[in-house]
């Protein structure tokens, strides 16, 4: 939980048992989890994201799950170093975190976002 990537408000510790994510609602469809934060899929298709927000991979400033702005209709996520994706219902790859190697799908890898940026070719 060094990052706070397994939903405890403590950080900078280990965390060796399962234990609730604090502040996440029951409604959880699917997790995926990155380098330094984690990601749920809600049954309504919104995205909560929590730990480490250095790159934005949260999509939020703060350790504590949030809603992904912008994002209501995902049926898939999944998680990388420092970035994230969802699929939405209608097909589309939408991501946002860090874009050193292009995750945004973006050839400006100075560019980096909180807010999911469409990939183009999908």
């Amino acid at each position: 939980a060094s990052q706070g990537q397994v939903g405890q408000a403590k950080t900078g510790s280990f965390q060796d048992t399962a234990a609730p994510v604090d502040g996440l609602p029951s409604e959880v469809r699917a997790i995926s989890a990155g380098g330094s934060h984690s990601c749920a899929l809600m049954n309504g298709g919104a995205v909560k994201c929590w730990g480490s927000t250095i790159h934005h991979a949260t999509g939020h400033e703060g350790p504590s799950p949030a809603d992904v702005g912008g994002l209501s209709d995902a049926k898939a996520i999944a998680t990388g170093e420092d970035f994230s994706c969802a699929v939405t219902s209608d097909g589309h790859v939408q991501c946002w975190g860090e874009n050193t190697y292009g995750q945004l799908g973006s050839s400006d890898a100075l560019l980096s976002s909180t807010a999911p940026v469409t990939v183009e070719g999908f």
